[in-house]
């Protein structure tokens, strides 16, 4: 640690290199009689700007409309500092290192820093592509796979289903997790899923379709 200036004197200023380690300082008086006793030492920590932030876990296929949560590795004694599309909402985790956000329409970047006294570190990015609610009108047309009513809170209907004997539903949330599996009928009693989106995938001997519901 070099003495930049006040040589000499009962101030000084100090520098202090990237990757410099901690340490005691000590001062001694000197005269023309000698050197006086060193005085206590003082113990100073040396801190550096962050580095990137690990990488961001979440969805990057987020439905608009949902609640989601992004997070990285904590590191103590920091702030955060996140950025994400416009018109999405912060619920809750400011300055944290997780975040719960409501996803908005537009699509774009999420990002996250992490800052201490010395500064602010360089960005970690995810890349994210809002999807639709994929909630059109519920009756459809004569011959598409449908879900009425949709949105819903307690018992569906598929209508399309070519032979009712063979299909076999199954509903998932958006990570995948089956939550549901149904066979046989075209009804399922969806009142025991907690309120968003999930995905109700139904296969019968003739097509594979998969379809957003949103249960209410």
């Amino acid at each position: 640690m070099p003495i930049t200036t006040g040589e000499g004197t009962n101030a000084v200023a100090l520098s202090f290199a990237d990757g410099a380690a901690g340490g005691p300082i000590t001062v001694q008086g000197v005269n023309i009689c000698g050197t006086g006793v060193s005085s206590n030492p003082i113990q100073v920590l040396v801190n550096s700007i962050p580095d990137m932030p690990s990488a961001i876990e979440g969805l990057n296929t987020p439905v608009s409309g949902t609640t989601q949560v992004y997070s990285v590795e904590p590191v103590e004694g920091v702030s955060y500092n996140w950025s994400y599309p416009a018109d999405w909402t912060l619920v809750s985790g400011e300055g944290t290192g997780t975040i719960t956000l409501t996803i908005g329409e537009q699509s774009g970047m999420i990002s996250c820093t992490i800052s201490n006294l010395c500064g602010e570190g360089p960005a970690q990015t995810m890349s994210v592509e809002v999807q639709g609610s994929g909630i059109d009108d519920p009756r459809g047309s004569e011959n598409e796979l449908t879900i009425f009513p949709n949105p819903s809170s307690g018992l569906i209907v598929f209508t399309g289903v070519n032979n009712p004997s063979s299909v076999r539903i199954t509903v998932t949330d958006l990570t995948g997790k089956v939550l549901l599996e149904v066979s046989g009928k075209t009804t399922v009693d969806v009142s025991a899923l907690g309120k968003g989106i999930y995905l109700v995938r139904v296969q019968d001997e003739s097509k594979i379709s998969t379809i957003k519901l949103m249960r209410q």
